[in-house]
C-alpha cells in the first residue's frame, strides 16, 4: 500500500500529559498503588516506577527485596512536606514560600530529589536579606550548593558592616569567616570588631585561630588605642601573633611614651641560625629591623651540622644533624635570655635535616635522611613538658630537603626529595592525626625557602635533580590554603637553593642559600602589596640550608638594644 521505506513519527505530548495526570489521580484512589510509606506512623501509597524516576533514594531502596507491596518508613519527617514532594514525582509542579523552602529543601536533599534542590537554592538566593544571609550560607553548605554558598559570601561581603551583627555571624565556621573578612575592606576597625566578636563567642575553642584571622586584617588602619589596649594584649605572649603586629608596634614608637608602654616588647626579628658549612653553623646572626642590618648574636660552638631548629618560648631548640662521622638523634636547647644549655632526651633515630614544626605542647619532626635507611618516611613528636619522644605514623613518601610550615593550626610539609625533587603538599592535623593531601606546587622543588605570612605559604627557589642534571630556581610560588591553590608570584633576583624563608611585618625574605659554587650571604624582601623583591643588607656569614626563627625583640633586649 505504501514504500515500505516511508516512515512517519507520531508524537502526542497532551496524552503523555493526560497519561500522568491519569496516573497521578490512580495514586489519590489508591489503585494500582504498590508502595506503601510510613510517615510517623501515617500511611500514603504511591506507585514505585514514578517515585523511582524521579528519586535517586527511592530507585535505590525500591529495587531491593522485591515484595508484591514496597513498605518504606519515616520518622521524624514533615508529613506535609513528604506528600508535597511526593505529589511532585507525578505533577512536577510544587509551590515554595519562605515557610515551607527549608523543610522541602531539607528533605528533597535527603530523597535526592535534585531539580528540587536547585528551585529552592534558586528561590533562598532571591531571599537574601542581612538577617537571613548566614542561615542561607549554612544550608547551601549543608546541600553542597556551592553557587548558592557562594552568593551567600557575596552579599555578606558587600554588606558587611550590617552582617556581622546578625545572631548567626558568630556561628559561621573558620574558613567562612577568613573568605569573608580576606575581601578588600577598608574600615579595618569594623573587621578587627567582628574577628573579636566571633572568637569570644567561643575563645576557649577559637582563640588559637587569632594569628590566622589577624592576617587578614589591615592592623595598621586600626586606632593606636584599640591595638594597645584589645589586639596587643592578646599577641604579646604568642610568638606567631607578635610577627604580624611588629610593623605597627614601630610606627607607635613614636607615641609610645605618650601611651605608657614599653615599644620594644612590641618589635619581632629574626634570626639566622644554622648553616651546612661547618664555621658558619654555630654562629647566630640577628636582624635588626630599625637599622635593617645583621649583626653576630653568639656563637653557639655546637660542633655540628645539618641540624634543624626551632624555638618555644626564649629556648631555641636544635634537632638532630651531622656531627664529625656520625648522624646524631640529640637535642639541646638554649636559653636566648639567660644563656643556660640543655641536654633533652634524644629523638628515636637519627636525622639529618628533618622537618620540624611547634604546634601547641609538642615540637614535631618528619622525614629526614640518615646512613642506615636512607630517605625517612618515619614521624616522631616530642613532648614539650614531659621531655619524651613517641614514634608516629609514616609520611605517604619518604621526605629529605622539604619546607615545613605551621598555619590554621596544620603543619604543612611542601616539596622536598625522595632521590627526585617532588612537588606534594601536604597538611597535617594534631587533633585528629590524619594527614590531608593539598594541591601540589606548579614546580618541584627540594631545598626550598618557606615563609608564611597574610595566611599564605611561599615557596621560593630550590632545586631539583634529574639524570645527574640539576635545575636551580628563582622562581616563587604562593599558596592559598582557602583556594587550596599554587600561583607563582614575582622571582627572587637569582636562581638560588638551601634558602631561609622568614616572615616579619607581613613582608617575606628570602635569606642565604647557595648557588652550586658558593655559599651565599644575600638577602632579599619581598614586598606583598608590590609583588617585588628588594636587595637588603646581607647576611656576614654564608650561609646554606638556614634556619630563619622569628623572636620577639622582648627575649633579647637584656643583650642587645635597639
Amino acid at each position: 500500500m505504501c514504500d515500505s521505506e516511508k516512515m512517519e513519527m507520531f508524537n502526542n505530548f497532551y496524552d503523555s500529559k493526560y497519561t500522568l495526570d491519569g496516573i497521578y489521580q490512580l495514586m489519590l484512589e489508591r489503585q494500582f498503588c504498590d508502595v506503601q510509606i510510613s510517615i510517623n506512623g501515617n500511611k500514603t501509597y504511591a506507585h514505585s516506577v514514578i517515585l523511582a524516576v524521579s528519586s535517586d533514594y527511592f530507585k535505590s531502596n525500591l529495587t531491593k527485596n522485591k515484595t508484591d507491596m514496597y513498605e518504606i518508613h519515616f520518622d521524624d519527617v514533615n508529613e506535609g512536606t513528604m506528600k508535597v514532594l511526593i505529589e511532585y514525582c507525578y505533577t512536577k509542579s510544587i509551590k515554595i514560600y519562605e515557610d515551607n523552602v527549608k523543610n522541602i529543601l531539607k528533605l528533597a536533599g535527603f530523597l535526592q530529589i535534585t531539580p528540587v534542590v536547585g528551585a529552592c537554592c534558586r528561590f533562598l538566593a532571591k531571599c537574601l536579606n542581612t538577617k537571613n544571609c548566614f542561615e542561607i550560607i549554612k544550608l547551601s553548605k549543608l546541600h553542597s550548593s556551592h553557587r548558592l554558598e557562594q552568593q551567600g559570601m557575596d552579599f555578606a561581603k558587600e554588606h558587611f558592616k550590617e552582617v556581622i551583627r546578625s545572631e548567626d555571624f558568630v556561628k559561621l565556621d573558620l574558613d567562612q569567616l577568613a573568605e569573608l573578612i580576606h575581601c578588600e575592606i577598608d574600615v579595618s576597625s569594623d573587621v578587627w570588631s567582628s574577628v573579636k566578636r566571633w572568637l569570644d563567642y567561643d575563645s576557649k575553642d577559637r582563640m588559637k585561630y587569632l594569628c590566622t584571622l589577624l592576617s587578614f586584617t589591615k592592623l595598621s588602619l586600626i586606632p593606636s588605642q584599640v591595638f594597645l589596649s584589645e589586639i596587643y594584649p592578646l599577641c604579646k605572649n604568642d610568638p606567631t601573633c607578635v610577627g604580624l603586629v611588629s610593623d605597627v608596634a614601630r610606627w607607635q614608637i613614636k607615641c609610645g611614651e605618650k601611651l605608657n608602654v614599653d615599644s620594644q616588647d612590641h618589635v619581632t626579628t629574626m634570626l639566622a641560625v644554622g648553616s651546612w658549612d661547618f664555621y658558619s653553623s654555630s654562629i647566630v646572626e640577628i636582624y635588626d629591623p630599625t637599622k635593617k642590618n645583621w649583626s653576630k648574636l653568639v656563637d653557639l660552638n655546637l660542633q655540628k651540622t645539618a641540624y634543624s631548629v626551632a624555638i618555644v618560648d626564649e629556648n631555641l631548640l636544635f634537632i638532630g644533624g651531622y656531627h664529625g662521622a656520625k648522624y646524631v638523634n640529640d637535642l639541646e636547647s638554649y636559653n636566648l635570655k639567660t644563656g643556660e644549655r640543655k641536654t633533652l632526651s634524644p629523638m628515636k633515630e637519627p636525622r639529618e635535616h628533618p622537618a620540624v614544626a611547634v604546634l601547641g605542647d609538642f615540637l614535631y619532626a618528619f622525614g629526614g635522611y640518615s646512613p642506615q635507611n636512607g630517605f625517612l618516611s618515619t614521624t616522631e613528636r616530642y613532648d614539650l613538658k614531659n621531655d619524651t619522644w613517641i614514634s608516629m605514623g609514616s609520611l605517604s613518601i619518604a621526605r629529605h630537603g622539604c619546607g615545613v610550615a605551621v598555619l590554621n593550626n596544620e603543619i604543612y610539609l611542601v616539596g622536598g626529595c625522595t632521590e627526585k625533587a617532588v612537588s606534594v603538599t601536604e597538611a597535617f592535623n594534631p587533633i585528629s592525626g590524619k594527614w590531608r593531601t593539598c594541591a601540589s606546587m606548579n614546580i618541584k622543588r627540594m631545598w626550598l625557602g618557606l615563609a608564611v605570612s597574610n595566611g599564605y605559604i611561599y615557596a621560593i627557589g630550590g632545586r631539583k635533580i634529574n639524570s645527574n642534571i640539576t635545575k636551580k630556581y628563582s622562581s616563587v610560588e604562593r599558596y592559598d590554603p582557602i583556594a587550596d591553590e599554587w600561583k607563582f608570584v614575582a622571582d627572587i633576583s637569582s636562581e638560588r637553593y638551601g634558602i631561609g624563608g622568614g616572615a616579619l611585618g607581613g613582608n617575606i625574605y628570602a635569606v642565604g642559600g647557595g648557588d652550586g659554587s658558593i655559599l651565599l650571604t644575600t638577602v632579599e624582601e619581598y614586598d606583598v602589596d608590590k609583588n617585588e623583591w628588594n636587595i637588603m643588607a646581607s647576611l656576614n656569614y654564608p650561609r646554606e640550608i638556614t634556619n630563619i626563627i622569628s623572636v620577639p625583640w622582648k627575649v633579647l633586649k637584656n643583650q642587645i638594644k635597639m
